[in-house]
């Protein structure tokens, strides 16, 4: 890659060796050191434990930490990268026993990296931030999304994130036409809603446009961008494609000049899907705290009532339907603090 690369061991790069660090000393080199890039003072820590018993001790570590800190100026930021993370409260003390404390707040730590989570996930510790970032081969034993993770700074420390997925190569998908259906606002309006990636640039901007039997029925309309993912818009067809077959087709143009497309067809209806919840309705799957509909209604086809984008990932959790109400969880993977547990009101998605 033609930059420098620094390597952090893990609990199991801990292997059998005259110590469990001799293998990855040997290809790697150290297993804990420091360096400067800019204004910011990085520093590498070793795990203590893991698959075998390293050669060095906590209290080894502390004695090199607490040297280290002491040849840096006051107040020059510092990160620290380390397999895991030592703290869930507000403070980051580092403590190899009785009497040896180092308060990494004190030496303004501004960020603590680390990935033994096996999650992209950021969260703020007082005034620093655990950033954990899942792996680029195959992302995490918890089913987060493989990805790779840049982080900026500026040269007062301030941190920026810019979390990239990997393997996706100029996807565009037409989220809201699927089945030959299509929602609609309760103002008759079609919702579009594409989803669009490619991992080496980001996404310039998406347009659209609907058309009947080759016919645009409306002009190219640009899509307003929701996520890194989601793009979105609601436009309002002409009465002529009541009923008829239409297709939407979608192009998205990258930041590189390079552009992928998609399209999908549906039979077009200006009235938006009733969806009806009460004592008085037929519940799916016998659970009473379920969306319930209408015996009648449950022998016509499924349609798909709305879209809704939640502004950050929903992974590792499903929606759970009660009261009349869809409630979903999301993850804060950028720093972006979007991450939440939303109610929606089932009949059209809004927010409770």
């Amino acid at each position: 890659m033609e930059v420098p690369v620094y390597y952090c061991i893990g609990n199991h790069d801990l292997v059998k060796g005259k110590y469990g660090e001799e293998l990855f000393e040997s290809i790697y080199g150290p297993v804990y050191y420091s360096f400067d890039a800019g204004n910011t003072h990085y520093i590498v820590t070793p795990m203590w434990v893991g698959d075998y018993r390293p050669g060095y001790t906590k209290e080894d570590v502390y004695h090199w930490l607490k040297n280290d800190l002491a040849q840096i100026p006051e107040g020059k930021p510092i990160v620290v990268f380390s397999h895991d993370y030592w703290t869930s409260g507000d403070r980051h003390v580092f403590s190899a026993g009785k009497g040896m404390d180092i308060d990494l707040d004190a030496h303004n730590l501004k960020a603590w990296v680390y990935g033994h989570v096996h999650i992209n996930h950021i969260t703020r510790h007082g005034n620093a931030l655990a950033i954990c970032t899942s792996t680029l081969a195959r992302g995490g034993i918890d089913h987060a999304t493989s990805a790779f993770r840049k982080i900026g700074m500026d040269s007062k420390g301030n941190i920026s994130s810019e979390l990239r997925y990997t393997y996706i190569d100029k996807s565009i998908v037409i989220a809201s036409a699927q089945n030959e259906q299509a929602p609609v606002t309760k103002d008759g309006k079609l919702q579009v809603s594409v989803n669009t990636y490619s991992t080496v640039t980001q996404t310039a901007k998406v347009t659209y446009a609907v058309y009947m039997e080759d016919k645009a029925v409306t002009p190219q309309r640009s899509m307003t961008r929701q996520t890194d993912f989601n793009w979105t818009d609601a436009v309002k067809l002409p009465a002529e494609c009541e009923g008829r077959t239409v297709t939407l087709k979608a192009t998205a143009t990258f930041k590189n000049g390079e552009t992928a497309r998609a399209e999908s067809f549906f039979t077009y209806t200006s009235t938006p899907v009733e969806v009806k919840t009460g004592d008085n309705w037929t519940n799916l799957g016998g659970n009473p705290q379920h969306v319930a509909v209408t015996k009648d209604t449950l022998n016509l086809p499924i349609r798909l009532a709305w879209v809704k984008n939640m502004g950050s990932n929903v992974y590792m959790t499903s929606p759970i339907v009660v009261d009349g109400k869809v409630f979903a969880a999301t993850m804060d993977e950028n720093i972006q603090g979007k991450y939440s547990v939303t109610a929606m009101d089932a009949t059209d998605g809004s927010l409770c």
